[in-house]
């Protein structure tokens, strides 16, 4: 388990992540309703159109049929008006009724005109309208009412579809003597008033457009030549210039058919406007919580950097004042010692000689606790050059010759044949004389409370995969089963003496050298496992 700070950090950082995750979820949930909405409604907008499109064909084709069959039996009417007379060389009565005929009347918005058996305009209301000098005889529609007499001609009037026309014969003794051609523009027509935005409507005849609503635009020709496949009620679905159309047709008169187109793109323009207001409105609903998150969670990082620098504050002084006692308690043992062996008077020999060791034996700790310190607060900076590994466990050994438990234990060594490795002396020293310390201790600890018959401390090299290894096993029963994470944790420790920094400048020692310490619990004890790099190019000491 990490410090109460480094918790704190991780929980706060997964807190945000959570959010984060929690608010692009919703986010694209948001997204997904308008899409899924726009898709339902275009579907149904198409089905809707498909469900009337014949429907209304139908009767808007009836309503065409109804109004060219009403300009049909006017103009008749005209025809058989006594002011229409070629055989009289005055066109004055003609011009009165064909002026009262197109500016009193809603079915000839575009004009009136008598034509005789030439093609030539006798008289025409207005006159600009039919300003054509060759007058019409070679016109297509005009040929046709000469070859079928006394049938009514509809065609489309104008270069462009501007408007569409009808041609009744005049007659007299039963003899065609002349036409009556009334024009109809298309923009007037009642058509154009009902009609929807999405839809365009044309008057097709012998495969030519008499007219199309609304002005603007062409209907796509073709169409035209599928006639058959647009009177059906699901229609004709026909793409032209990048458009999507779905066409009717429905008969109107003889070879005359009416065609509705409905633009799909316009049908669907509504719900893709609403969509795209849906998802503007959508974003900036989530662009003020984002921002609202990225307020709510900055505040939150702040209160918690105040948080967590009090916590590391209270930390270090806890530790500060662990350290202190730590230290004061070793001092005054040490200094205990001392005054307990200096207190009574000794004769010359083994006397002086045990009161040597005892103070020496106690410099020797205070000595220890001081570099501990010292190597805690100062950073390494390590001089690696190739060292024999066992070199620094013999001389370990020897400086703890002077420990009170170093006579208590039993040492294994087996340093045959250990490796050149590439490390800074007096850093190799301080871990392995770390570790070499701990074991001695803990084993004599262990067999002065019973658990064991004799304290043994067992120190051998190995090999592994391209490191040299100096593994340090005792026998003093291992530490609680709660120490292992804080074992190298400054100022933490489970023996009744000693501060808790030998684990930790251990573990700095190593890693200033590219090294690593390890720990493991075997049974009856632990083992420590000191990972130094093998020198390139040197074989094993002899």
């Amino acid at each position: 388990m990490g410090s109460p700070v480094s918790r704190l950090s991780t929980a706060h950082r997964r807190l945000a992540r959570s959010l984060l995750w929690g608010l692009g979820g919703m986010g694209l949930l948001s997204l997904l309703g308008p899409v899924l909405s726009y898709s339902i409604d275009s579907a149904e907008a198409q089905r809707q159109v498909r469900a009337r499109g014949s429907h209304e064909a139908r009767i808007l084709a009836d309503s065409v049929a109804l109004r060219i069959m009403t300009m049909e039996s006017e103009l008749r009417r005209i025809a058989r008006r006594p002011e229409v007379d070629f055989a009289d060389e005055s066109f004055e009565p003609e011009k009165i009724l064909l002026q009262h005929s197109h500016e009193q009347s809603a079915l000839f918005t575009g004009g009136v005109a008598v034509l005789d058996l030439t093609g030539k305009v006798v008289s025409a209301t207005p006159p600009e309208l039919f300003a054509r000098a060759e007058g019409y005889s070679s016109r297509r529609w005009f040929q046709h009412a000469l070859e079928h007499g006394n049938h009514t001609v509809l065609e489309r009037f104008g270069e462009d579809p501007e408007g569409w026309a009808l041609l009744v014969p005049v007659r007299a003794k039963s003899a065609v003597v002349g036409y009556i051609l009334g024009v109809a523009r298309a923009a007037d027509q009642p058509l154009a008033f009902g009609l929807d935005p999405a839809q365009r409507v044309a008057l097709v005849g012998g495969g030519e457009v008499l007219f199309e609503l609304p002005e603007t635009g062409r209907s796509p020709l073709s169409a035209f030549q599928r006639g058959a496949e647009a009177r059906s009620p699901e229609g004709l679905e026909i793409e032209e210039g990048g458009a999507h159309y779905l066409a009717f047709a429905a008969d109107v008169r003889g070879p005359v058919d009416l065609w509705v187109f409905n633009h799909f793109d316009d049908v669907v323009a509504p719900i893709r406007a609403r969509l795209v207001g849906q998802l503007a409105f959508l974003a900036v609903v989530q662009l003020v919580t984002w921002l609202a998150f990225a307020l709510f969670v900055c505040r939150t990082y702040l209160g918690f950097r105040d948080m967590e620098t009090r916590i590391t504050e209270e930390e270090k002084l806890a530790k500060l004042g662990v350290a202190a006692n730590l230290i004061a308690h070793e001092v005054k043992n040490t200094l205990n010692g001392i005054t307990a062996a200096t207190s009574y008077p000794l004769p010359n020999g083994a006397g002086q000689e045990m009161l040597a060791r005892v103070v020496k034996s106690q410099l020797a700790r205070l000595s220890h606790v001081a570099k501990s310190l010292l190597a805690l607060s100062k950073p390494a900076r390590p001089q690696l050059a190739p060292l024999a590994l066992e070199q620094v466990v013999r001389e370990a050994l020897e400086s703890l010759k002077s420990l009170p438990e170093a006579s208590a234990a039993q040492l294994h060594t087996g340093l045959a044949g250990s490796f050149t490795v590439e490390a800074d002396h007096a850093l190799a020293s301080t871990a392995v004389d770390n570790v070499l310390r701990n074991a001695i201790e803990a084993a004599v600890a262990a067999k002065d409370v019973g658990k064991v018959p004799e304290a043994r401390v067992s120190v051998r090299c190995e090999e592994r995969g391209g490191q040299a290894l100096l593994v340090v096993e005792d026998n003093g029963g291992g530490p609680p089963a709660d120490f292992e994470e804080h074992a190298f944790e400054p100022f933490v420790t489970s023996k009744p003496k000693g501060i808790g920094l030998g684990l930790t400048t251990t573990r700095q020692a190593m890693s200033a050298m590219g090294g690593a310490v390890e720990f493991t619990r075997i049974p009856g004890g632990s083992r420590f496992v000191l990972c130094f790099r093998a020198s390139a190019g040197t074989e094993k000491s002899p």
